[in-house]
């Protein structure tokens, strides 16, 4: 019988995957909300971790960090109401082997547990576009001079500029919404912008331009 742990900050789902997986045949050995699940893993025996992507507005990769370190066989799972292309890519680097959004097929799900593990419902990484990614630098940059930016605003306008969510932006550097959110009003206080849409407006009308020297 395999053994799984759960850990999701909404317990209606956390309740409802129970279910699933005793009709799967399997056992809950316990469940969580937070990144505190870390210590549970060093007390039980888990062969299946199914955690949410974003907990309490901190990103689960070290949760999947400990889990892999304390059971080097353990399936990983990941589950979201919604993920960033960026936040469900670095699932692989972790060896997550599925990611379903929120509201799971019960189906899919039972196949994915009962079956052999393999990858799926993970998105094909695409060839970044260079040229791009490298006006989006040229951007940043020229306003880290016109604006005195400091490292950390160049961060948050990188994060605001491939599209993240504020939330998203969060788990991405690891703190919390609200120093997000007082980094987000630093950020549009230095360059004038009332909106990260704004900014992100400003950069897709951004001339292309050689980089500064």
């Amino acid at each position: 019988m395999q053994r799984a742990l759960i850990v999701d900050t909404d317990e209606i789902w956390r309740c409802a995957l129970v279910r699933s997986l005793q009709g799967f045949g399997m056992r809950c050995v316990d469940q969580a909300a937070d990144l505190s699940a870390a210590c549970l893993l060093a007390q039980r025996a888990v062969d299946v971790l199914i955690t949410e992507i974003v907990l309490g507005g901190e990103a689960c990769y070290p949760l999947l960090g400990a889990a892999r370190q304390a059971h080097p066989r353990v399936r990983l799972i990941a589950i979201s109401d919604r993920a960033s292309r960026r936040q469900v890519f670095r699932l692989l680097e972790y060896g997550v082997e599925a990611y379903f959004e929120k509201p799971i097929s019960r189906s899919q799900l039972y196949e994915q547990l009962t079956g052999p593990s393999q990858s799926r419902y993970l998105p094909v990484q695409r060839r970044r576009d260079r040229s791009s990614d490298n006006a989006l630098e040229r951007f940043v940059q020229s306003c880290r001079e016109d604006y005195a930016l400091t490292r950390t605003m160049c961060e948050v306008l990188r994060c605001a500029l491939s599209g993240l969510r504020l939330h998203e932006i969060a788990a991405e550097r690891g703190v919390s919404p609200n120093t997000i959110k007082t980094q987000v009003r630093q950020l549009l206080a230095r360059t004038g912008a009332c909106t990260l849409q704004e900014l992100r407006a400003r950069a897709a009308a951004a001339p292309e331009v050689a980089p500064r020297a």
